[in-house]
């Protein structure tokens, strides 16, 4: 199955089991001002910012007012990334 339909068959909860399992194996780990992998705040803008590592390069994601939706945007986007 393509990676685009895969993603488009899970709903969010799904991908947010998946990396709960993960964390809770010891395979994500959290650095930095956020309690989340991925996830920054910019003093700038006042926002959380979410960003992934690809190939060494850094793939922005997005700000976000809530911390929980940057986390869910890393998320999304490590899914999409890993395939997994």
């Amino acid at each position: 199955m393509p990676l685009q339909a895969r993603l488009d068959s899970l709903t969010l909860a799904q991908i947010e089991a998946k990396f709960r399992e993960a964390g809770a194996a010891g395979t994500v780990f959290s650095s930095g001002s956020s309690q989340h992998r991925g996830v920054g705040w910019h003093k700038g803008s006042e926002k959380w910012v979410a960003q992934l590592r690809v190939n060494g390069t850094n793939i922005f994601l997005g700000c976000f007012k809530e911390e929980d939706d940057a986390a869910r945007a890393y998320d999304a986007g490590a899914f999409w990334k890993d395939g997994r």
